[in-house]
């Protein structure tokens, strides 16, 4: 099941927002406060952070929680609507940038976005080979291993 951690750090949420980030798609842990946010964050790493900000030092405060989690940030703020706070919170580590205004379809298809994005990336990592048995020294088939592969050897090295 997707975790999603939602810091109202802005207020109340509005009722619109509130039916769309507390969806049966995921369960949703709300911090009222950074300092909760920060606690949260320790507790458990989520799949997503969702940010409701009133105004004011959104690119900080993103930064901030960008370096607490590898998550991907969805912030939500007013402040957002001019385009130069939208491009210091997206240099800041958020990964998608709304309005509150957003309908709460928008809203859930950028949660589900962002956290098939996160899953992508972990899958996209480099995965390890499987191990294999290193081979044990056979007397029958005459044969030692030498830094994990099979040296051949006469039957008087085996004696």
């Amino acid at each position: 099941m997707t975790t999603a951690l939602i810091g109202s750090l802005g207020g109340r949420l509005p009722s619109s927002l509130r039916s769309a980030l507390l969806s049966r798609d995921w369960t949703a842990r709300v911090a009222l406060s950074f300092d909760e946010l920060v606690f949260q964050l320790t507790v458990q790493v989520p799949d997503v952070v969702v940010l409701h900000l009133r105004s004011g030092g959104v690119a900080a405060l993103v930064d901030e929680v960008a370096g607490r989690t590898p998550a991907p940030i969805i912030v939500i703020s007013s402040s957002l609507a001019e385009g130069v706070a939208r491009e210091a919170a997206l240099d800041a580590g958020a990964s998608h940038c709304l309005v509150p205004s957003a309908s709460p379809d928008e809203v859930r298809a950028r949660i589900r976005a962002a956290v098939r994005r996160g899953r992508g990336a972990a899958q996209d990592a480099p995965v390890q080979a499987p191990m294999r048995r290193a081979p044990v020294a056979s007397r029958r088939r005459r044969y030692v291993p030498l830094h994990g592969l099979p040296l051949a050897s006469t039957g008087v090295e085996m004696a």
